[in-house]
């Protein structure tokens, strides 16, 4: 009787194992797509003038990016299914400090594409710190394409709020210009 009782037990032990192995789902994630990277100013400084030649300063001190990778989803979670594995893909530039002898900004740059929708999502931030801080975004549901030009050409981006309220990116060029409330001037990027 304890002999049956301990096969039992074995055989549902084994069962029970080989159910939630064989719930495991794994998916290979391509990385960040290359295309999307031109979006992104390729510098460690963004440098600006305006037209009575003043100048503003931004450091890229730190970058960040998703590289390929093996995902697969956890089959103890969700009541034991586990769900589908996804890939998120994003890349980002940061600097994290105010200087007030370089008029360096606080700033972050990150764009985020979603494999399985085709979602892509770029959103950036300029801050001074305990005074302003500016927001733009804009996401689009495009698919991936050769040239990696989700979003066009040439984006100009609102912000509602803080001392920015007007930002353009140009494809493979990165920011390229940012309009000033406080000031009340144009600052262009100085390549």
């Amino acid at each position: 009787m304890i002999d049956s009782i301990l096969k039992f037990k074995y055989i549902l032990l084994i069962v029970s194992s080989l159910l939630l192995v064989s719930c495991k789902k794994t998916i290979n994630c391509p990385g960040f797509p290359d295309g999307l990277k031109n979006y992104f100013p390729n510098t460690s400084l963004l440098k600006f003038t305006n037209a009575i030649n003043d100048t503003l300063k931004i450091a890229i001190i730190g970058s960040d990016i998703s590289v390929p990778r093996t995902v697969s989803n956890n089959p103890l979670s969700e009541g034991g299914s586990g769900g589908d594995p996804f890939c998120i893909e994003e890349l980002s530039y940061f600097s994290n400090y105010y200087n007030t002898f370089t008029n360096e900004l606080e700033f972050s740059i990150n764009i985020t594409f979603y494999n399985e929708s085709k979602y892509t999502y770029l959103r950036f931030n300029i801050s001074e710190p305990f005074v302003s801080s500016s927001g733009f975004e804009i996401d689009t549901t495009n698919t991936t394409t050769s040239t990696g030009k989700v979003f066009g050409d040439t984006l100009n981006l609102n912000s509602s709020f803080g001392r920015f309220n007007f930002a353009q990116l140009i494809y493979g060029q990165g920011i390229v210009k940012l309009y000033d409330l406080v000031n009340n001037c144009e600052w262009n990027r100085v390549f």
